[in-house]
């Protein structure tokens, strides 16, 4: 999975009906997948929206969230359909942001959401597969993969050793995160403070290059 820019807010022009080219750069920041907000946006109406499920051009994939048929098959549709239900405010984290970044060994059994804290008293119906977590996050602690929002490798770590992820999953992700290079010395210190049992793993020795 590679890095991705933040989508920007994207200014839809007023028009008089629907503007297809806006929902479809609307559908395709989001993977082909749409709220009714974003139809609403492109001026597309919620009867236009059930009129297209019934030829079977939308289908509904989860509650008030839906997918354009006509895109090819998703990257991260579980992912994408899930920062949808959180209305676009949580970030993936813990175990789920292990796997984004290639450093879990088999494929996560839930969802982990990091929501901000002031999301904690709302009302959610949090769909089964999901496990949300409240804290506060910066733009230096997350990037973009694949269209969504994901911690960076060192604040996954620490979210999974204070989550009490099992150590054996923590280790040997670690593991691979210093030998590849996704973690910097400076990030290794910090995760080493909060996690000391953990072990110091080489890197791996880049080869030399012979001079002629």
């Amino acid at each position: 999975m590679f890095p991705t820019l933040k989508p920007r807010p994207l200014e839809v022009p007023r028009t008089r009906g629907p503007n297809w080219h806006a929902f479809y750069v609307l559908a395709a920041m989001h993977d082909g997948y749409f709220r009714l907000e974003h139809a609403e946006q492109a001026g597309i109406s919620q009867p236009l929206v059930q009129h297209h499920l019934r030829t079977r051009w939308f289908e509904r994939v989860a509650r008030g969230i839906f997918r354009v048929t006509a895109f090819p098959p998703p990257l991260a549709g579980d992912l994408m359909v899930a920062w949808l239900w959180s209305e676009q405010r949580g970030v993936f984290s813990h175990e789920t942001a292990l796997d984004s970044h290639d450093l879990l060994g088999r494929p996560a059994r839930r969802i982990h959401m990091t929501l901000p804290p002031e999301d904690r008293g709302r009302r959610w119906k949090v769909p089964k597969h999901l496990s949300l977590h409240f804290a506060e996050l910066n733009q230096r602690e997350m990037e973009w993969i694949d269209l969504v929002p994901v911690t960076r490798v060192r604040r996954t770590f620490v979210d999974c050793i204070e989550a009490g992820v099992p150590p054996k999953l923590l280790a040997d992700a670690y593991r691979l995160a210093v030998q590849d290079d996704l973690i910097s010395d400076g990030d290794i210190a910090a995760i080493r403070d909060v996690a000391p049992g953990l072990p110091a793993p080489l890197r791996k020795r880049r080869p030399r290059i012979a001079a002629n």
